[in-house]
């Protein structure tokens, strides 16, 4: 029924367009015609995907998974192109297992699990570690960052700092002081906007109503710009709410509520709304219970995933299989796909050995090869006759004297990152 109040809905909207007073005489024929196609197709829905609904220029996506039979699989280099092989230094004092990455247009930062922030060039030449972990103030435990690419500033929220944001000189490699926070208390994402304001996502209640709220924008002395009216029923498990694109629009998933939303301003607009076509059993530990996940989102293009409790006994509840969804947003249709894989053979998404892709906000895509897994895959990639040029030449030059127990070398390209707005 939701599906038929979607189009009741849109009638209205299409009726509003109408000069009712020089068309009084047909409003009766219009309205009759107007219900009847709703019905119609309302009745006619059974294999659609999606239904839509429009926000003004926003427009909400209603995803009925149960329809999703089609099977699409995209390459990497259908929305990314400009790949590029990059071997990080392998020196002592920069030696890398897993880690997270974010590459600038002049460095790549490498945050390695209780150690630090490393900082590379764009070739791959260690320059320094710019930001130790720890408890002192310039230090950090639990983190997410933001770069400026303009000025190359890394902004860096540590969870455990309720009162100040870091912010780091790229290019020196100082620490250009503490960026005070609007709302005081513990925030578990940052965002930078093109203007310089900052959005920072809350973890947990703050001391009183007064300063309670989830989403808030502040500029960079730390005035609150505004906050985001979000519904009191997202305050249900602040730790399964996140943001989750890097650049706008925001979209903001709700995991207990089934519903990822657009942060439009200071509203909260429904983007994905997700119809299982059955019950969901309640609660994120019960056995039965679905959830949904982004992974990224281009210009045309949604990625998500169904992961769904596989146990009876809540305290040992595993998660079990996942079902992958593409959304084409110029179709209008979802697509059942496979996770978004790289290797070196087709930039396939397709080998099980790899990490998923990045998505930058600065238009950049990259990933981390572990130095074993590339050779294993170059291997089987220079044994298929159909891996021509010029990958072939890349990874045989690339491997030669690539060793084992070798820095990760990352695969980075570049996608119309702008084209989402």
């Amino acid at each position: 029924m939701r599906e038929f109040r979607f189009k009741i809905r849109k009638l209205v909207e299409i009726l509003k367009l109408y000069h009712i007073t020089s068309m009084r005489k047909h409003i009766s024929f219009l309205i009759t015609l107007c219900i009847f196609t709703a019905l119609s197709s309302f009745s006619q829905s059974n294999d659609k995907t999606v239904s839509l609904l429009q926000h003004d220029k926003d427009t909400e996506y209603l995803i009925h998974l149960k329809k999703v039979k089609e099977r699409l699989s995209l390459k990497i280099s259908d929305f990314a192109t400009d790949f590029k092989f990059v071997r990080l230094e392998t020196r002592k004092e920069c030696l890398l297992g897993e880690g997270t990455y974010y590459v600038t247009n002049e460095y790549i930062l490498v945050e390695k699990p209780k150690h630090g922030i490393l900082q590379f060039d764009s070739n791959g030449k260690f320059i320094r570690t710019l930001v130790k972990t720890g408890q002192g103030p310039k230090e950090y435990l639990m983190l997410k960052w933001a770069v400026d690419e303009e000025n190359q500033i890394l902004y860096l929220n540590d969870y455990t700092k309720n009162g100040y944001i870091l912010s780091y000189d790229l290019h020196s490699g100082e620490y250009r002081g503490d960026i005070r926070k609007a709302i005081p208390g513990v925030t578990v994402d940052i965002r930078l906007l093109e203007d310089n304001s900052l959005l920072l996502q809350n973890g947990a209640y703050a001391q009183n109503d007064q300063e309670k709220c989830l989403l808030y924008y502040q500029d960079l002395s730390g005035k609150l710009l505004k906050r985001v009216n979000t519904p009191k029923e997202m305050f249900f498990s602040l730790q399964s709410n996140k943001i989750i694109n890097q650049f706008p629009p925001f979209r903001y998933f709700v995991r207990n509520l089934d519903t990822v939303f657009t942060i439009n301003d200071n509203k909260m607009i429904p983007f994905l709304v997700f119809d299982y076509g059955e019950p969901n059993p309640p609660g994120i530990n019960t056995a039965g219970h679905k959830s949904m996940f982004i992974n990224h989102e281009t210009s045309q293009w949604v990625f998500f995933y169904k992961f769904f409790i596989t146990k009876d006994n809540v305290k040992y509840a595993t998660i079990g299989d996942a079902d992958y969804y593409l959304l084409d947003k110029k179709k209008n249709k979802v697509f059942l796909h496979d996770y978004l894989y790289i290797d070196p053979l087709h930039h396939l998404m397709s080998s099980s050995k790899t990490e998923f892709i990045q998505f930058q906000s600065n238009g950049i895509i990259q990933y981390d090869f572990q130095a074993l897994d590339l050779i294993e895959l170059t291997k089987l990639a220079l044994a298929d006759p159909e891996f021509t040029e010029p990958y072939r030449s890349k990874l045989e030059e690339l491997v030669k004297d690539l060793d084992e127990e070798d820095n990760p070398v990352l695969l980075i390209g570049r996608y119309e990152y702008k084209m989402i707005i």
